[in-house]
């Protein structure tokens, strides 16, 4: 290849770089578009399943399925760990190269121990998480059966 092919070829290829990642940016503003109204209409289904105690809808070959769970909230989690210390409490604290609290073990304990529960109401909570997922009938009832088969595992 000559000097001047090189040159050209070395153009060419900066141009076309420039289309690549000008497409690319157009379809990431697009997915971004997409994304704000998948949002607001899942909110908005979601909505009115909860206010039409809909747990499941069936359009075509789509389910909508209403879901609902409770998830464990950590608030300060420094205060929890300095709580857990001095009521010598140190199944709850991992050490690594810095303290932790040990999760699995206090989810597992405040499960079971009501007065855990209540010492620890000001540091940690439960919160509710409703979302909606809409997926094909086939995918609706592997997802069933796979909810099914982890609440046999526990």
């Amino acid at each position: 290849m000559t000097i001047e092919e090189r040159i050209k070829r070395i153009h060419e290829l900066q141009d076309s770089i420039k289309e690549k990642e000008n497409a690319i940016a157009e379809l990431k503003a697009g997915v971004a578009i997409l994304g704000n109204e998948l949002d607001t209409l899942s909110d908005e289904l979601l909505h009115e399943m909860i206010s039409n105690e809909d747990k499941e809808i069936k359009v075509d070959d789509l389910v909508a399925s209403y879901f609902c769970k409770s998830e464990f909230s950590y608030g300060d989690e420094k205060a929890l760990l300095q709580y857990f210390k001095d009521h010598n409490m140190t199944s709850y604290i991992t050490t690594k190269v810095t303290e932790s609290i040990n999760k699995t073990a206090l989810k597992k304990d405040l499960k079971l121990n009501q007065d855990l529960k209540e010492s620890l109401n000001t540091f940690v909570g439960d919160r509710k998480v409703e979302y909606v997922v809409v997926t094909t009938e086939e995918n609706h009832q592997r997802m069933l059966e796979h909810i099914e088969e982890s609440k046999k595992g526990k």
